[in-house]
C-alpha cells in the first residue's frame, strides 16, 4: 500500500534545495554593477523582466544585468515587495508597467517572466503584437487540476489569481494563437513546478536537463540553479538557452 512518506522526503528536500537557492539569488543580486541600467542608446533590442510571485525585484538584477551585457535594454518591473496578489490589481500594476516601460524604450520586444510572472508575460502577448519572444521559466502554465487551497487562496487574495484555474485557462486560451513565440524553460529538478507543469501546447519547450544531456552538456550547480527558485540564474539557461534566443 502506498504511503505518504516519499513524498514527504520529496517535500522536504525540495524546501531545502528552495532555501539554499534563495540565498544563492540574493547574493548573485548583492554586487551587481547597475551603472548602464538607465543607458537607452545604442540598444539592439528591450527586455522587460517579470518577478515571480512573492519575490521582491532585486533579485532579478543579475539577470538584468547578464541581458543588458548582450546589448538589450533590460528592466525590472517593480511591484514592490510583493507581486500583488488580486489579479486585479495585478492586472493594473502589469499592464502599467508595461506601458512604462514602452513608453521609455519605444517596444516591448522581449518579455523575461519567472515563476508567476511567466503567467503574466503570456497574459501580455495577445495586447502587444510587437512582442517578439516570451520566455516562461519555471511557469505553472499547464497545471490541468488546480488544487482546492490555491483556489480557496485566491479568493481570499493568498496566493496569485492568475494561478486559479478559471483566470489561468482565460490567459491561456487567448494567447494561444501567440504560441510561436513562447519559450518555457523548466527542470527536472524543480519540484515545485516541473517540466509537465510548465509546459505550453505549440510552444517551444526546453527542459534543460534534456538539453544538456543532448548537448554532452554538464550543469553548473545543478543542486542550486536548477530549483524553482534559481532556475533565472542557471548557467545553463543563459548561455545555453536565453544567449541564442535573444538573438534570434
Amino acid at each position: 500500500m502506498a504511503t505518504g512518506v516519499p513524498d514527504t522526503f520529496s517535500f522536504v528536500g525540495g524546501m531545502y534545495h528552495e532555501i539554499r537557492a534563495a540565498r544563492r539569488m540574493v547574493f548573485d543580486s548583492l554586487f551587481v554593477d547597475n551603472a548602464d541600467r538607465n543607458r537607452t542608446r545604442d540598444v539592439k533590442a528591450t527586455a522587460l523582466i517579470l518577478c515571480g510571485f512573492l519575490a521582491p525585484s532585486f533579485v532579478y538584477n543579475n539577470l538584468a544585468a547578464w541581458i543588458r551585457s548582450l546589448g538589450i535594454a533590460a528592466e525590472v518591473a517593480d511591484y514592490g515587495w510583493l507581486n500583488i496578489p488580486s489579479f486585479v490589481r495585478q492586472r493594473t500594476l502589469l499592464f502599467e508597467s508595461a506601458e512604462q516601460f514602452k513608453k521609455r524604450y519605444g517596444a516591448i520586444d522581449y518579455v523575461i517572466g519567472h515563476s508567476l510572472g511567466g503567467v503574466e508575460a503570456v497574459a501580455l502577448l495577445p495586447h502587444y503584437s510587437e512582442i517578439k519572444k516570451v520566455f516562461t521559466i519555471a511557469s505553472p502554465l499547464n497545471i490541468r487540476k488546480s488544487p482546492g487551497l490555491v483556489e480557496i487562496g485566491a479568493a481570499m487574495f493568498m496566493v496569485p489569481r492568475p494561478l486559479q484555474r478559471n483566470v489561468l485557462a482565460s490567459i491561456k486560451k487567448k494567447a494561444r494563437r501567440y504560441a510561436s513565440k513562447i519559450v518555457t524553460i523548466s527542470s527536472d529538478h524543480d519540484k515545485w513546478c516541473p517540466p509537465a507543469s510548465a509546459s505550453f501546447q505549440g510552444a517551444k519547450n526546453i527542459v534543460v536537463e534534456r538539453l544538456c544531456a543532448n548537448g554532452g552538456l554538464t550543469p553548473l550547480f545543478e543542486d542550486v540553479y536548477h530549483t524553482h527558485i534559481a532556475l533565472p540564474n542557471s548557467p545553463v539557461v543563459r548561455e545555453g538557452i536565453l544567449r541564442g534566443e535573444l538573438a534570434g
